[in-house]
């Protein structure tokens, strides 16, 4: 015969097998997502669309090329345009003035000055006077707004024309070959600025910029006049 306490005491036996089951389930589950466990699932597809925060924002730097009159800054190698039919030879601009031309046909016989010297801007090769033309366009653009080394410098000492000297490498036996003084801005006579253009032999051109002009009025200040 059983009695109360042995009841009892299978009732608690009972109750501990029935938690210690529900204990054994609750470890096998699957953890809530938002619990920090490691994401496994598989990354999205890559679709090769840029995302908003990593897409290129459009291009809207001014357009240049290789043509000497929409050449990018500080650009020399450059083709020209047609060449007009004529030049002033005077042309003032603001507090400066652009004087003649004279072409150095290096493909005669060195010495070239002064018999060899062609004077006019007519005078010149059709490749030489499509330079010529266009490095004239240049420093007109240059002297609207000239640099304030250039402006200092005619405080100076007084200059303020420039002339247009192109080496014309046209049926040469290569391209800048003229000697290095004459291939940058230089000192003429204490008061005339030598502005300089070379002709390739395949028809494109070089022409200074104004970091040139700006170089050139720098050491001009002190150097004054064997500049």
């Amino acid at each position: 015969m059983r009695t109360p306490s042995h009841i009892t005491a299978v009732a608690l036996l009972s109750t501990l097998c029935l938690l210690c089951v529900a204990c054994s389930d609750d470890s096998t589950s699957t953890p809530d997502q938002g619990s920090g466990a490691a994401d496994t699932s598989a990354p999205a597809a890559d679709t090769g669309a840029p995302t908003p925060d990593t897409a290129v924002a459009p291009d809207t730097a001014a357009a240049c090329d290789d043509n000497c009159d929409t050449a990018c800054a500080g650009q020399i190698m450059c083709t020209p345009e047609a060449a007009p039919a004529q030049l002033p030879g005077q042309y003032p601009v603001g507090e400066f003035v652009i004087g003649g031309f004279e072409y150095w046909p290096w493909a005669e016989t060195p010495p070239l000055y002064p018999d060899k010297i062609k004077w006019g801007y007519k005078a010149g090769t059709p490749a030489a006077q499509k330079c010529m033309a266009a490095a004239y366009r240049r420093l007109i653009r240059i002297l609207e707004n000239p640099p304030q080394e250039l402006i200092d410098f005619k405080k100076k000492h007084g200059v303020y024309s420039f002339y247009n000297w192109n080496n014309d490498y046209t049926g040469a036996a290569g391209d800048d070959i003229a000697p290095a003084q004459y291939q940058l801005p230089w000192l003429y006579e204490k008061n005339l600025i030598k502005w300089i253009s070379g002709t390739h032999r395949d028809g494109t051109c070089v022409i200074l910029d104004v970091k040139h002009l700006v170089d050139f009025a720098k050491k001009c200040m002190t150097a004054y006049p064997n500049c």
